[in-house]
């Protein structure tokens, strides 16, 4: 059995020894191939061709957001081939989009937060959070997204939150 990481992030395979069914739809999902898709990587690949290597840390912020706290750039490293991974989310003390770009109070480690009140782990300690039972901040940071001159790339929240979806 793997161990839960004390001072960093753990492996998507960790977390899916218990997790059995939640991990099988997240690794179904858009977020587990966030990197490895071939149209990121294909859209990766033009940006750095276009804007240099500054823009592969500016992608991987969201694609890979364990690299905001990690650095880590290569495309090879296990952990940022995991894409938008469970231990990333669950290490998400809190979320202030006015401190953009570093808008997530990141703590990787043994404790993991959720929308259970009274959850219980044997493999990790856990920690009930209201961020992630009702609130679209924790989305919201890479689901919202403006260039430098400020133009909206990217306004998946805020169409969610104009529209019918919040009530």
């Amino acid at each position: 059995a793997g161990q839960i990481n004390p001072s960093g992030y753990t492996s998507h395979k960790v977390c899916g020894e218990c997790h059995e069914d939640i991990h099988k739809a997240w690794s179904d999902s858009a977020h587990a191939r966030a990197v490895t898709d071939p149209a990121f990587q294909a859209a990766l690949k033009e940006s750095e061709e276009k804007h240099g290597q500054d823009s592969r840390k500016l992608c991987l912020s969201c694609h890979a957001p364990t690299t905001r706290f990690t650095r880590a750039t290569d495309l090879q490293d296990p952990m940022v081939q995991e894409g938008i991974t469970c231990d990333f989310c669950h290490t998400v003390a809190g979320v202030e989009m006015g401190r953009a770009p570093h808008p997530f109070d990141l703590q990787p480690g043994p404790v993991k937060r959720g929308p259970m009140e009274y959850a219980k782990s044997t493999a990790h300690l856990t920690a009930y959070s209201v961020l992630h039972k009702s609130s679209p901040l924790l989305c919201a940071s890479c689901h919202e997204h403006r260039n430098a001159l400020g133009a909206h790339v990217l306004s998946t929240y805020q169409e969610w939150a104009t529209g019918p979806y919040p009530a």
